[in-house]
């Protein structure tokens, strides 16, 4: 956990008097945070202790307008899904997963904006029922599974490979691949191609 603290001085609506805030925000940490999210947030909390009072009905219209538009553009990278972008020094632990028609040529780092989209391909593919799995991995995804993402170029391509697994109740996700043997569609592999924006396959664990 991170606490967060703010403090600030502003000149008071009403009688123009200087007037001085402060915050305190417990927030927690973990892959896609975002601290200058968490301290808007900190900060908007405060300021309207002091100042709600004190408006216009349409200054507060413009206000609650304004917070809509502007904050979820700072917004993380999604916070609905619990995953890890793994560093490219682990990576040799993923070959395991990885088929020999998918070479992992190059280990890449993944971005916050392919994360974004990468994860709206997964829901348009589980809805499309592309796979014999996918509607089994339906009923778990996203709530209920952590997900290691590891980029790679194969080929020429830029793959990303998608280790999921049952929540074990960690909030931190291991750097190394979590591996299971059995256990059906509670351990998924996905990869996705970032250029096709699309899941290339889908494969869950046999059951024990």
């Amino acid at each position: 956990m991170l606490v967060l603290q703010a403090s600030w001085m502003s000149i008071r609506p009403g009688d123009g008097k200087w007037v001085q805030g402060e915050c305190a925000y417990v927030s927690p940490v973990y892959p896609g945070y975002n601290l200058s999210f968490d301290m808007q947030c900190c900060i908007v909390q405060s300021a309207s202790l002091f100042f709600w009072s004190d408006l216009t009905m349409y200054k507060k219209m413009f206000i609650l307008i304004g917070m809509l538009v502007l904050l979820p553009g700072s917004s993380r990278a999604d916070d609905s899904y619990h995953y890890k972008v793994i560093a490219t020094e682990f990576a040799d632990s993923y070959r395991h997963f990885i088929p020999a028609s998918y070479a992992l040529d190059v280990p890449f780092p993944v971005d916050d904006a392919i994360v974004k989209v990468m994860f709206k391909a997964v829901s348009s593919y589980l809805d499309g029922r592309s796979s014999i799995f996918a509607p089994e991995v339906k009923k778990l995804f996203p709530d209920q599974y952590s997900f290691q993402l590891l980029g790679f170029v194969s080929n020429g391509r830029r793959l990303v490979l998608i280790n999921a697994y049952l929540k074990d109740g960690k909030d931190e996700i291991e750097s190394r691949a979590f591996i299971a043997f059995d256990g059906g569609c509670g351990y998924v592999r996905m990869f996705y191609d970032v250029e096709m924006d699309s899941i290339l396959e889908l494969e869950c664990n046999g059951e024990a």
